[in-house]
């Protein structure tokens, strides 16, 4: 059964694969002397406006409520993250969502990795085959799918009960982080080469790249319990083989998993999660 929501048909047995976005580039710091102290800034995603958070308020500021507040337009930067605001918005109006609730309330501490708009184009074009001019044509595409995908994909983008900024996620490397989906977990690989760092997340998909942290969009809504980095992938929870039949609910099965997590540890043991591709 379909249900409008704010003029757009939104499936209530499915729903669409977003994350969240983000804004002001505030550099990567590292943990130690072995990362550079800041990394790169990415063009096209300063925001508009500063948040509360960002000014020094001491109001908390959801993920939602900022990216709200910076990406509610579409538009050509594809280095930014209109769509996954757009999906998030279409799911706070279709109600109902699981995982993704959490982008909504301002006094749960969390940590998100949103794709991209050109993340989002990708994962399309390696499912369906065509090619997207537009961010309405992709936005388009995951309105039609249902959205209980939406919620679980985005869930996966998301860390449980814990702020990590990107100092954090660096120190991280080599350990599972428990995301609010199942719960399942996503692993962080950081390398660092002559040309930079790469910070990988090891998701559960075999065939496609792993997604890498936005180095120019890390710590958005820095100052809330909700932090945000960018990533140039969708993350992807299961290791059915991609095809159109992707966003059916049954993909989102748990027989193949392995997961050595205790329930509510924020950080899981290291190891475990095996990663594909570079």
């Amino acid at each position: 059964m379909n249900g409008a929501v704010g003029g757009v048909m939104l499936r209530r047995s499915r729903v669409l694969v977003a994350a969240v976005a983000v804004a002001a580039a505030v550099g990567l710091a590292a943990p130690s002397s072995a990362a550079p102290a800041a990394l790169g800034r990415a063009s096209g995603v300063t925001p508009s406006s500063t948040s509360p958070a960002a000014a020094g308020s001491s109001a908390h500021v959801s993920a939602y409520e900022y990216l709200n507040a910076h990406y509610a337009h579409l538009d050509r930067r594809w280095n930014n993250f209109s769509v996954a605001t757009r999906l998030l918005g279409d799911l706070r109006k279709a109600g109902g969502q699981s995982y993704t609730a959490v982008a909504f309330n301002p006094a749960a501490h969390a940590t998100f990795f949103v794709p991209t708009d050109a993340a989002l184009r990708t994962l399309l074009t390696q499912v369906t085959g065509r090619d997207y001019a537009t961010e309405k044509a992709v936005l388009a595409e995951y309105e039609a799918m249902v959205a209980s995908d939406v919620d679980a994909m985005l869930g996966y983008g998301i860390v449980r009960a814990r702020t990590m900024p990107a100092a954090a996620v660096l120190a991280a490397s080599g350990r599972n982080l428990l995301t609010v989906w199942r719960p399942r977990t996503i692993h962080v690989a950081v390398y660092h080469f002559g040309s930079g760092t790469v910070i990988s997340l090891w998701d559960k998909d075999k065939r496609l790249r792993n997604p890498r942290v936005v180095l120019g969009a890390t710590n958005l809504n820095a100052g809330s319990w909700q932090i945000i980095h960018g990533i140039d992938r969708v993350a992807l929870g299961f290791r059915n083989h991609m095809d159109r039949s992707w966003f059916d609910p049954n993909q989102y099965g748990l027989a193949d998993e392995v997961n050595a997590c205790v329930p509510g540890a924020p950080i899981c043991s290291a190891g475990g999660t095996p990663g594909h591709g570079g």
